[in-house]
């Protein structure tokens, strides 16, 4: 683990900080807290229980409101950030493969399974990352969105 911490160190230019004996991990200064993957999708469900057909426009919200903190706390500016960046971010936060090629996103092996509930959380953060989905393909862990850019 304090390995695979190092080369996150190195990867993100020494702007993280990490104090193992206080328990503090920071990112250009914001305080950066890990959480198993299906915990997400365990909330995802639960939230859809709650609330039914409430939940989808939540859960986008809740991906606009993720997104736009990911850009806020990344320094992105806008589409072309988003388009260079991204696919390194989302492998060194577990997130899996991204690939970015003109007006098409592909997401593969997501820590999630891709279903309608992701699929509404994912496109409120893509729109908060300057894409607007258009359509949208979901296939066992990985998602596939034709996007315009927005930004």
């Amino acid at each position: 683990m304090i390995e695979l911490l190092s080369t996150l160190r190195k990867l993100l230019k020494g702007e993280i900080k990490i104090d193992l004996d206080s328990g503090v991990m920071a990112y250009r200064g914001r305080r950066v807290v890990v959480i198993p993957a299906d915990v997400i999708y365990k909330v995802l469900k639960e939230l859809d229980a709650v609330l039914a057909e409430g939940s989808l426009v939540v859960l986008e919200r809740l991906g606009y409101a993720m997104g736009a903190a990911t850009m806020e706390a990344m320094g992105w500016r806008g589409f072309n950030d988003v388009v260079k960046e991204l696919p390194q971010l989302a492998k060194v936060g577990g997130f899996g493969r991204v690939k970015i090629a003109e007006d098409v996103i592909e997401m593969e092996e997501l820590p999630v399974p891709a279903d309608p509930e992701v699929a509404r959380y994912l496109s409120g953060f893509l729109r908060a990352l300057c894409m607007e989905p258009v359509d949208i393909e979901l296939k066992g862990d990985g998602v596939r969105a034709k996007v315009m850019k927005r930004c």
